[in-house]
C-alpha cells in the first residue's frame, strides 16, 4: 500500500522511465487490488461519446488521405516498425478512435476483397455502432449525471470495445490486401470467423460458428503444424523440426 500511496515519489522524471515504473508498481499491487479493468473501461467510456460521433460523421465525408496512411502504417505488417515516439504517447485518445472513424472508408475498400457473407458481417459492425450510439444517448438522457457511474455505462463501454476489435480486424484486412500472412490467406474466411466470434460476445445466443466457417482455417492450421510454424499473424517457425520435437517428447517421457 505504501508503494501505491507514494506513487508520485517513485515515478521517475523521464516519460518512458516513469511509465515503466508505474507498470512495476501496478503489477505489484494486482494481488491486493485488481481494479484495472474498471479503471481502463472508465477511461475508454469517457471517450465513447466523441469516438462514436466521429465514426458516424465520417460516413458522409471523404476520409482524409493522411489518416488512411496512418491506418496503413499501424496495420500493414509488411511495413517496418518505426522508432518509439515517447512524446506522443498518452493515456487518452481525446475521443479520436481512428479505427472506428476510418471504418466507413475501409468498408468501401473491403467489398472486392472478401465474400458477400463476410462483407455483410463487416457492414453489420457499422450498424451496431449506430445502435450503440442511440442506446448511449437514451441512457444518458434517462440517467443524467448518474449514467457515468451506472452498470449500463460499463456494459455499453464493453460493447464499444468489442466493436473496436471488429473494426481493427477490418482495418487489418484492408491494409494487408494482396499480402496476407500464410496463417490468414485470402479465401480462408478468417475475417468472417473473427467478426462472428466478436458478435457472439455481444449476442451470446447468436452468431455461433458453423462447420463451414472454420473448415478452411482448420486446413491452414494443419498446414502450419506440418511446417512447424505458429498459427499467428507472424507465422514464425518454431525451433527444431517436428521430428526433433517428437523425439524430444519421447526422451522426456522415458526419463
Amino acid at each position: 500500500m505504501a508503494a501505491l500511496i507514494g506513487a508520485r515519489y517513485y515515478l521517475r522524471s523521464g516519460f518512458g522511465q516513469g511509465m515503466f515504473q508505474k507498470l512495476l508498481r501496478d503489477f505489484g499491487m494486482n494481488g491486493l487490488i485488481d481494479g484495472n479493468s474498471f479503471v481502463n473501461m472508465r477511461v475508454v467510456g469517457n471517450q465513447m461519446e466523441l469516438a462514436l460521433a466521429k465514426a458516424l460523421k465520417a460516413r458522409n465525408e471523404p476520409f482524409d488521405a493522411a489518416r488512411r496512411e496512418m491506418l496503413d502504417e499501424i496495420y500493414d505488417i509488411r511495413r517496418p516498425v518505426g522508432p518509439p515516439l515517447w512524446g506522443k504517447l498518452g493515456l487518452s485518445a481525446n475521443g479520436d478512435d481512428i479505427g472506428l472513424s476510418g471504418l466507413a472508408d475501409a468498408l468501401t475498400k473491403l467489398k472486392p476483397l472478401v465474400s458477400d457473407q463476410e462483407f455483410a458481417l463487416a457492414e453489420r459492425v457499422m450498424d451496431e455502432i449506430v445502435k450503440l450510439d442511440a442506446v448511449r444517448r437514451e441512457e444518458n438522457g434517462r440517467l443524467g449525471r448518474a449514467f457515468a457511474n451506472s452498470a449500463n455505462f460499463y456494459a455499453l463501454t464493453d460493447r464499444y470495445c468489442n466493436l473496436n476489435a471488429a473494426a481493427c480486424c477490418i482495418q487489418f484486412a484492408v491494409a494487408n490486401a494482396g499480402g496476407m500472412p500464410a496463417s490468414l490467406p485470402d479465401g480462408s474466411g478468417w475475417l468472417g470467423y473473427c467478426l462472428k466470434r466478436i458478435f457472439h460476445w455481444i449476442y451470446p445466443t447468436d452468431f455461433l460458428p458453423e462447420a463451414e466457417d472454420v473448415s478452411r482455417l482448420i486446413e491452414v492450421v494443419d498446414m502450419l503444424y506440418k511446417e512447424n510454424r505458429a498459427f499467428s499473424v507472424f507465422p514464425y517457425e518454431y525451433a527444431g523440426s517436428c521430428d526433433s520435437l517428437e523425439q524430444g517428447g519421447k526422451l522426456l517421457t522415458s526419463l
